[in-house]
């Protein structure tokens, strides 16, 4: 593999320039502070991501494509095809905010004193029910030696979600168009073996959690359709998610006496319009998917954080008539590859099976879900 540049975000919440053989790698767990600028360091995040830039070329691998508030994507020849569907897809990814809190023992009445927030992507998978990654919802976050519990979750599935413009962290509640979930499923429960690309371990076992509306939900919902794509390797795949902003500037100072990668990461941040706000990541034909019940598939769309949880889907072979997704973007390990749990992964069937499909929802979907459930069949998961 050729050298590529690679900027990451340290743990300390400063953008930092090095040059390895490695891609972009970036905290995905933030705190509202790092949100919004002060001199502190963010929740320590647990998730890299990344952004493959060829630098012989100045140019970054795949392709990445907003949203217009509309809910359509900005007009793209890579994308005509399967546009419709893609479209379609998107509108069931959601953006997640997660609100942790942390109480002053030396007030009498445990007054609430500072609130961070984790925000990621989560996908619809029926009118009432919202995966996302167990790593973005945890119970708890140690931020500066200072463990903060778990408070509220939100999510919204507008197009266009800046923090500052569209939403305001301290009045999230008061929006008609996010609404609070809560966990649904009993971790306990859950009896699933570590998963693997390669000889890599995930970094959390049972990585998924479903949410479920606690009060008001859409008016009128889009869910997504899981589809086992019958090929395992060379596949063109997508991811739907909301990434978060990154700072220009380090990047331009850094880059200040070399123009062909300036212009790389120039290149780069006219993505940046679309920080925040839903995006379509696209992949070359080189993404793989596994049956595997120990492993994870891998692909090499352009993500930053917040694109955990986001949709991961298939344009290879795929005739579905339905919004539909084959998998659940994780984050990256330090293998130059990005990972999502597949839909025939145990782990995702399990949740899939005992939480959100119904009756209702096999019949309405039987030929789209017959594979999926044959797969469930076989491995004797049940609901």
């Amino acid at each position: 593999m050729e050298p590529i540049t690679i900027a990451y975000r340290d743990s300390f919440g400063s953008t930092c320039i090095t040059h390895s053989s490695d891609p972009l790698q970036v905290e995905d767990v933030l705190s509202k502070e790092d949100i919004e600028g002060p001199e502190s360091s963010p929740i320590k995040g647990i998730v890299q991501e990344f952004v493959f830039i060829d630098s012989i070329r100045s140019k970054i691998v795949g392709d990445v494509i907003g949203y217009n508030s509309r809910n359509q994507l900005v007009p793209s020849t890579k994308t005509h095809p399967y546009k419709g569907n893609i479209e379609a897809s998107g509108k069931g990814v959601g953006r997640v905010f997660c609100r942790y809190s942390r109480k002053n023992n030396e007030q009498t009445d445990g007054a609430t004193i500072n609130t961070k927030f984790v925000v990621g992507s989560g996908i619809a998978l029926s009118e009432d029910h919202i995966i996302t990654c167990y790593h973005t919802v945890q119970p708890k976050y140690t931020y500066d030696e200072l463990e903060y519990s778990i408070d509220k979750i939100f999510i919204t599935f507008v197009p266009h979600t800046t923090i500052g413009h569209e939403i305001e962290l301290d009045s999230i509640e008061d929006y008609d168009f996010i609404y609070e979930v809560e966990i649904v499923e009993k971790r306990e429960s859950i009896k699933v073996e570590d998963i693997f690309y390669k000889s890599c371990k995930w970094l959390h076992t049972n990585d998924l959690s479903i949410l479920k509306f606690v009060s008001k939900s859409p008016s009128s919902m889009t869910y997504c359709i899981p589809f086992v794509p019958q090929e395992t390797k060379h596949l063109n795949l997508f991811m739907i998610g909301y990434p978060h902003e990154i700072s220009f500037n380090n990047f331009k100072k850094t880059y200040a006496n070399n123009c062909k990668l300036e212009d790389t990461i120039a290149n780069y941040y006219q993505i940046n319009v679309h920080f925040e706000n839903r995006i379509l990541s696209i992949s070359p034909s080189n993404g793989t998917y596994t049956n595997d019940k120990n492993s994870l598939g891998a692909h090499s769309c352009p993500t930053i954080m917040g694109c955990s949880g986001g949709i991961i889907g298939c344009l290879t072979g795929n005739d579905c008539k339905y919004p539909n997704f084959s998998g659940i973007h994780l984050g990256g390990l330090e293998n130059n590859t990005n990972l999502y749990i597949c839909v025939s992964n145990p782990l995702f069937l399990h949740l899939y099976l005992k939480y959100v499909l119904t009756e209702s929802m096999i019949l309405k979907h039987k030929e789209e879900l017959s594979t999926l459930l044959e797969l469930a069949k076989t491995l004797n998961i049940t609901q």
